[in-house]
């Protein structure tokens, strides 16, 4: 299983610009809401969601969007 790390809003945004360092992470963005972020091949792809299960799913299966169906 790949390693899903939380992080803070200040780290989130630091991977995003800088795309380091690789892997997948994860931050609370208030009330029932969360970001994720996979920069697992440096790309910082980037989707918000509204439960963490639906955050953690989607950085394990990039290939499920924001509301959990398979794209």
């Amino acid at each position: 299983m790949r390693d899903i790390e939380k992080v803070t809003l200040k780290a989130m945004d630091d991977i995003v610009i800088t795309r380091k360092p690789r892997g997948l992470f994860y931050r609370r963005a208030g009330y029932r809401r969360y970001v994720g972020v996979d920069n697992s091949t440096g790309s910082a792809w980037m989707e918000e969601f509204r439960s963490r299960r639906q955050c953690l799913r989607w950085l394990l299966n990039p290939c499920i969007d924001a509301e959990g169906n398979e794209i």
